[in-house]
């Protein structure tokens, strides 16, 4: 409710108030209280990765192994694609809750261990998108 809105609200509760005989006072507890202003929380981006494999059918599987430690990390709602005239070149996308995260989560051991164990050819590359 805007501030606008609880003025007029609250001066026609007053004016209601005073017509029946009671006392200000008796308003005190719906008098208008300063808003907290919480800190906000960062919004999820989408993390973008591109990189070449050897074999689909041999990557896969050790892509989806992984699942429950990228969502550990705070790295979800992964979508996969494969380029049309490059199958061995892909595109994941990741939900990712927390920027600082996911950079740590891509530079991790595990996860470089899991490209090699997939196949995966070099370096991927990754960037944040809104």
């Amino acid at each position: 409710m805007s501030r606008l809105m609880r003025r007029v609200v609250l001066g026609g509760l007053a004016a209601m108030a005073a017509t029946v005989g009671l006392a200000p006072a008796g308003m005190a507890a719906m008098e208008e209280k300063p808003v907290v202003q919480r800190p906000a929380t960062p919004a999820p981006v989408t993390m973008v990765v591109e990189f070449a494999i050897r074999d689909y059918d041999a990557w896969r599987p050790v892509f989806d192994a992984a699942d429950a430690e990228r969502v550990a990390a705070g790295v979800t709602k992964a979508r996969v694609f494969r380029d049309a005239g490059q199958p061995d070149r892909m595109l994941v996308l990741f939900t990712v809750e927390d920027r600082k995260k996911g950079i740590v989560w891509m530079r991790s051991a595990k996860v470089k261990e899991a490209w090699r164990a997939g196949g995966v050819v070099g370096e991927p590359t990754f960037r944040f998108m809104r």
